[in-house]
């Protein structure tokens, strides 16, 4: 490593030597033609100044001018408005983005509490065998200290975007309540899988659960939501596939 570290050094030390001769030798040839074509430093400011500011006062004129065309100017002004907009915006994002998270992961963690009460959560990893990505979080509850079951954090496809799910799951891998987080679907429509009494038709249901009426493992649709309620439903069977999975490799 020494030998590494000082064969590095003297490179460096020849890249630099080199550079600085290079750039030695470029001044002192610009240094030469001005001498030979009689310009001098002072008569070349004196030829290039006057230049330059007749250059800066063209190029004032001309957007003096293109200021006056009324085109030119309401797209201007659109164009400051909209980038004094987006700048305020970007602050009170960045002002309140920790704000905001914060309550995001409060929300969530009322979730976990509203599907499994009384208990404490430890995150865990998914198996193995287990790829669905719609599962973003996997958690293990424990009552007392004994296991009593799961909590995963599921990501449904809805009708107008996705649905963020908390699913709490039994220590058989049976559904122990479903809690939505967030939607966007339709209001007064999608948004009726908000409603506790329909969400509580989750509880205590197995694999192999489907949309239906009447007893057994079914869960009631929603009217004029039915992409709402098969999203909600796939949610809660990918948990439990989680969960199942888990159980497997494990061995319970």
């Amino acid at each position: 490593m020494k030998a590494f570290w000082t064969g590095t050094q003297k490179v460096a030390a020849v890249v630099w030597h080199y550079t600085k001769q290079v750039v030695i030798a470029i001044g002192k040839t610009l240094w030469f033609l001005l001498k030979n074509f009689g310009i001098g430093l002072y008569r070349f400011g004196a030829w290039a100044g006057p230049r330059c500011l007749r250059g800066v006062k063209a190029f004032w004129h001309g957007l003096s001018f293109l200021w006056k065309q009324d085109l030119v100017r309401k797209t201007a002004t659109l164009f400051l408005l909209t980038a004094a907009v987006a700048g305020g915006l970007a602050a009170v994002n960045a002002v309140t983005a920790d704000t905001i998270a914060g309550h995001q992961a409060e929300a969530g963690r009322n979730a976990m509490r509203t599907v499994m009460p009384g208990a404490e959560f430890y995150e865990t990893a998914l198996p193995l065998s287990f790829s669905d990505a719609s599962v973003a979080e996997f958690y293990a509850a424990y009552r007392g200290g004994l296991h009593a079951g799961f909590v995963a954090l599921v990501v449904a496809d809805g009708f107008a975007g996705p649905i963020h799910m908390t699913v709490g799951l039994t220590l058989r891998g049976d559904l122990a309540g479903v809690a939505i987080t967030s939607m966007s679907e339709t209001p007064n429509v999608g948004s009726q899988a908000l409603d506790p009494g329909w969400l509580s038709q989750f509880a205590g249901k197995s694999a192999g659960l489907r949309l239906g009426s009447g007893a057994g493992n079914t869960v009631e649709a929603i009217t004029g939501a039915t992409i709402t309620a098969e999203a909600v439903l796939s949610g809660a069977m990918t948990a439990m596939g989680a969960a199942a999975a888990w159980l497997l490799e494990t061995g319970g």
